[in-house]
């Protein structure tokens, strides 16, 4: 493996990672003013929960679509 070829899959990985952690802040600060009242506290709790749940599903789905075509990530 070439550096050039490194540091390419290292910006491409760098970009995913920054975009997800971008997602994620805004998606739990959505309709969240301050955290110091108890109502906002609890939509950022909810937000939360949401964004847990759909990654969880992502996950689940790109798992069966994995094992679906027949490529089996992690050994399972």
């Amino acid at each position: 493996m070439s550096a050039l070829s490194f540091l390419s899959g290292l910006f491409v990985i760098a970009s995913v990672v920054g975009l997800l952690a971008l997602g994620l802040f805004l998606a739990l600060r959505s309709g969240v003013a301050d955290l110091n009242r108890e109502q906002d506290r609890r939509r950022f709790a909810a937000n939360l929960s949401l964004v847990l749940l759909r990654l969880a599903g992502f996950g689940a789905g790109m798992f069966a679509l994995q094992r679906l075509i027949g490529v089996p990530i992690g050994g399972w």
